[in-house]
């Protein structure tokens, strides 16, 4: 079986289940869900228990010129489906909560954002580069770098 991106349906219901506010664009062929505000470990728990999204394809990162997003694929794999979250995390302080205790594999992942975008994810439990050498000076993927 094909994997495909969550229906609309499927987004209104995680719209309407969580107290966090998010938001998607309907004209999308594929809407990632923006997460504007709320308890963001406890809505990506309700993605994990509720929607079976539990496997973390993907973190990353990208620079905007108002702000960074930290960006999520999930996946569903009993449903074949696949989600993208988008979380803005203002550039004056890049930090997060690490998702580390509901996903492991966000470990190397999120320590790659930190070392090369230098987002903190705070309650990570080994927050250090991994790609570059402890003494170096910047974020290689900031485009003031």
């Amino acid at each position: 079986m094909k994997r495909s991106y969550v229906t609309l349906e499927i987004l209104e219901q995680i719209q309407a289940a969580c107290s966090a506010k998010i938001e998607f664009d309907k004209t999308l062929a594929k809407p990632p869900l923006l997460f504007k505000q709320g308890d963001f470990l406890a809505f990506m728990q309700m993605l994990k228990d509720k929607y079976n999204f539990i496997m973390l394809s993907n973190v990353t990162a990208v620079d905007y010129p108002e702000c960074f997003e930290v960006i999520y694929h999930l996946t569903a794999i009993e449903d074949y489906k696949e989600i993208i979250i988008k979380f803005p995390v203002e550039k004056n302080k890049p930090q997060l909560p690490s998702v580390t205790e509901i996903w492991p594999a966000a470990d190397f992942q999120e320590r790659e954002q930190f070392d090369l975008m230098g987002i903190i994810f705070t309650g990570h439990p080994n927050l250090k580069r991994i790609l570059l050498p402890d003494d170096f000076s910047g974020y290689p993927l900031r485009k003031d770098f």
